[in-house]
Order: C-alpha cells, then structure tokens, then sequence
C-alpha cells in the first residue's frame, strides 16, 4: 500500500513539473514576444510616415518579422508591387491565436487567464499605393478576464492607430486641427473595449503620442492591463482633455 501511494504523489509530482515547465515556457515566450513588441513600437514613433515610399515600408516590416499580403481572389491572386502592396506585422503572446477548434478555445481561455496567460497581440498594417505609404493599421490588444457586477467572464481590450496619407473620418476642409483625434467607438459584439486613435501622415503629426504605448501590463502574472489609460497614456489624456474643452 504504501508502494502504491509513494508512485501516486511520484506521478502527481512529475505531472506539477510539466505542469510548471510548461507554464515557464509560455510565460518566457510572451516576455519575448513583448520585448520584440516594444522594440517595433519604439521605432514606429520615429517611422517616416509623411515620406515613407515602398523600400522604406519592405525593409521596415521585414525588419520586424512581417511579410507582404498576398490576397487570392477567385480570378487571380495579386501581386505585391510598388504600385499596390499590403505589409503585416504580428507579435503576440504565443496563445494570442486561436486554435482550429472553437469550442475547445472557449472553453479554456478562461481557465487561462485565471493562471496568468492573457493572450496579446499587435497587429499592424501598411498599404503602399503608387509607391507611398497611403496609410496603416495598428492594433494592439488583450484579452483579460474581468468580475463585474453585470458580467463575468472575458473582456476585449485594444487600442486602434489609423494613419492616412492625407485625411481622417473627423478631417474638415476649414480645421487643420482635426489632423489628430482620439475617440471611444461603441462597437456591438462580445465585451470590448476600445480606444481609437486617427492621425494624418505629416512631419509634424505627434507619433510620440499615438505610438505612447505601454506593454508591461500584457505580462505581468496576477493582473492584466488595469484600463486603456494604463495601455496607452498619452492617447487616453488626449482624448479626456478634449472632452473637458468642449
């Protein structure tokens, strides 16, 4: 009997080591991955939107990790080229990505980040017309599990970047000060949360701003990012001193 018990707590330790080792594992990958993060979000705030021509983006993105878009059709599928081409970059927490059964995902995700493990990812695009940067996409998100009194279970959490070469949604002809807007979209679906910011490709447009990005709350262990203020500073202030000059 007391063979039998001594290869029970033998088993239960050797499934805690694996256990263990594979949560270290994934943790060290999604430090990595953020650092690689921070590092691409350090250089887009020093990226030259306003001029940026079809080299500049290749080697930009290639530099990151990422690759030009391929997208078939039902005809023929396109070609990237200096007239027409759509580069994406991903970095994210290696579960950021869902796998082929849905059921399965959903049904462990909140066990996940109960352990630690939110999934983040950024996700980053840059369309080239004619050979210029016509504009670009960021996202950059978690999913954090959150005990509200209405709602228990997973929130959605992302920060939106748009630049255009030369407008925005919110551009007037007669007010150059519409060139940069922060706003709070109300989009229907699952529990989001969302912060958008538009900005037009100039040499003064304030990428030191939009690009304020702070990715330490995608890995710490007990607790996700707190709010979008705590994502990205800059961005939330903008928008909350705008709503008070109204």
């Amino acid at each position: 009997m007391r063979g039998f018990r001594g290869s029970k707590k033998a088993v239960a330790l050797i499934l805690l080591s694996i256990l263990a080792l594979c949560w270290v594992t994934v943790y060290s990958s999604s430090l990595y991955q953020r650092r690689k993060g921070e590092r691409f979000i350090a250089d887009l705030k020093t990226f030259p939107f306003s001029t940026a021509d079809f080299a500049q983006v290749r080697d930009f993105v290639l530099q990151h990790g990422g690759i030009p878009i391929q997208d078939s059709s039902l005809t023929a599928p396109s070609v990237c080229s200096v007239r027409d081409c759509v580069f994406r970059i991903q970095i994210g927490h290696p579960l950021s990505r869902p796998p082929a059964i849905r059921r399965l995902y959903r049904f462990f995700y909140p066990i996940l980040t109960s352990i630690g493990f939110r999934p983040w990812l950024i996700d980053s695009q840059f369309e080239v017309q004619n050979g210029v940067l016509m504009r670009s996409a960021t996202t950059v998100g978690q999913v954090k599990r959150v005990d509200w009194r209405a709602y228990d279970g997973l929130l959605i959490m992302e920060y939106w970047i748009h630049t255009d070469r030369s407008t925005t949604p919110y551009s007037r002809p007669d007010d150059r000060g519409d060139r940069y807007t922060v706003t709070r979209p109300h989009v229907t679906g699952p529990p989001i949360e969302i912060l958008e910011s538009w900005v037009v490709q100039t040499p003064a447009a304030p990428m030191n701003r939009v690009f304020d990005i702070d990715l330490h709350c995608f890995t710490t262990i007990f607790h996700g990012c707190s709010d979008l203020g705590a994502l990205a500073p800059s961005a939330w202030q903008d928008r909350e001193a705008a709503l008070k000059s109204r």
